[in-house]
């Protein structure tokens, strides 16, 4: 019934049953049971890092999360040894409260149970801890220069195979890269000759700001022979040496990898004085159009006048060389004296 002390005290209606050569197994779980999984992401051994206690499936907290947490979870679930451990910006940050004692782990722990926790009771940062296993590594680059070149291979149902370049978008490369940890952008190159392998996708389009693979769309998965477009090859920016893989622009050809590079080069304090000295030139130009603006309006108002008035005298006096005043030099209008 469910409220027995012990099932040695539970009702058993009729015989048990002859064993039948194939026993069955029977699981309980307990709600007081402690479990840890990875969640949202390519497989059981990346993604979010989520912890069962209590009854409740909780997300890790970011705040404190490191390397040393993901490795105890990594090694706690099989998974190898932890290559990564991203925040909730790679798989998200789950649903439910946060676990804000998660981690404080010194990387030798068993399990992230026995990790002394970091003895927190809010979690400011939000959960989404992540880990990246290194047995999810179902992606490489082979037959290149180094790990960061070459070949783009992908892992399915134990065998290797290859993308096809017809159809996969540019930015697939840079997201092979951002996943194998060999920094943020990539290029497709051209496939050797003779390159001819069996290939598992093609028509792979990640949009750009992809960071995984897994989450870009395709044609289904098969083995198939790329044609003439061969094989995707991909050399990524950043090698695991630290070199730059970017081609130097040639001469009078921009680059627009050079030009973000110059752009985002720029300190904001020279963009804000920039900007205010443009505005500052534009109201001196204003304030100097007012004042010679005001500067006619009074000229005119102290020399000019209205016939029957006289510049310098009162209503009727002569002006200067009208010829009233006898003056031989005086010139008169088109018609003439009368």
């Amino acid at each position: 019934a469910g409220t027995e002390e012990s099932l040695a005290r539970c009702n058993v209606s009729g015989t048990a049953p002859a064993p039948t050569g194939s026993p069955e197994e029977v699981a309980v779980v307990c709600s007081g049971s402690r479990r840890v999984r990875l969640a949202g992401g390519p497989g059981r051994c990346a993604g979010r890092v989520e912890l069962y206690a209590n009854g409740t499936w909780a997300t890790a907290c970011q705040d404190t999360w490191d390397l040393p947490d993901a490795t105890v979870v990594c090694r706690q679930l099989g998974c190898g040894t932890a290559l990564a451990a991203p925040g909730a910006g790679h798989f998200g940050a789950g649903v439910g409260t946060p676990w804000p004692d998660a981690g404080g782990c010194a990387g030798t722990e068993v399990s992230i149970w026995a990790c002394p926790g970091s003895a927190r009771s809010d979690c400011r940062r939000g959960g989404g801890a992540g880990a990246v296993c290194s047995d999810q590594l179902s992606l490489r680059l082979a037959g290149g220069s180094g790990r960061c070149a070459g070949r783009l291979e992908v892992l399915h149902n134990g065998t290797w195979g290859g993308v096809c370049a017809n159809g996969t978008s540019p930015a697939t490369a840079t997201a092979a890269c951002r996943q194998l940890g060999c920094g943020g952008g990539g290029r497709l190159e051209p496939a050797p000759p003779g390159d001819t392998a069996p290939a598992w996708l093609a028509w792979v389009g990640c949009e750009k700001g992809t960071h995984w693979l897994w989450r870009c769309p395709s044609a289904p998965w098969r083995l198939q022979d790329c044609g003439p477009g061969g094989d995707a090859h991909v050399a990524c920016d950043e090698d695991t040496d630290g070199t730059s893989g970017t081609p130097t622009p040639s001469p009078g050809v921009p680059s627009s990898t050079a030009l973000t590079a110059a752009v985002g080069s720029v300190p904001v304090s020279t963009v804000l004085c920039v900007v205010l000295g443009t505005l500052l030139f534009l109201a001196l130009g204003a304030l100097a159009v007012q004042m010679c603006c005001a500067r006619a309006r009074r000229r005119g108002g102290s020399w000019g006048w209205v016939p029957g008035q006289s510049r310098f005298g009162g209503p009727g006096a002569p002006a200067p060389g009208s010829g009233s005043e006898g003056d031989p030099g005086a010139t008169h209008g088109p018609h003439g004296p009368g």
